[in-house]
């Protein structure tokens, strides 16, 4: 199997605008918001996290595949925080039309002492360079 080279954009500042995956797909932060969150699933934690509401716009000529659609957090110690799809996390649609929008929202654990700065990776289909956000979510 051929491996492929994972092109990622410079970093957006948090709280700073759209991060451009090409000229036709942007993604931008549209909260960032802090709560207490009880893990409802194995393998999950309970605990400060940060809750952030992104969105994906298409403005190209064809369906975007949001399938495998990832966003990962690394608090400013460098380590991977973790994920909780339990409430109020949702994902983006498996396809996002031509001219379309979609909104989703993310829940990591993230101890209060950890979030400044942090890296936010926003990865929209295998196809696309990672976004990333950079900064305070303290």
């Amino acid at each position: 199997m051929k491996s492929k080279t994972v092109r990622t954009a410079s970093a957006v500042p948090v709280g700073n605008g759209t991060a451009k995956v090409n000229n036709q797909i942007t993604v931008r932060i549209t909260s960032i918001g802090h709560r207490f969150v009880t893990a409802k699933l194995p393998g999950q934690r309970s605990g400060d996290s940060v809750v952030l509401g992104l969105r994906i716009d298409n403005q190209a000529a064809q369906p975007l595949d949001l399938n495998a659609a990832v966003v990962t957090l690394t608090d400013s110690a460098g380590d991977p925080a973790t994920a909780i799809t339990t409430d109020p996390a949702t994902t983006f649609p498996n396809e996002l039309a031509p001219g379309e929008s979609a909104t989703a929202t993310y829940v990591f654990i993230v101890p209060k002492n950890r979030r400044d700065p942090v890296d936010i990776d926003v990865t929209v289909n295998a196809d696309q360079q990672v976004v990333v956000f950079h900064g305070d979510v303290g």
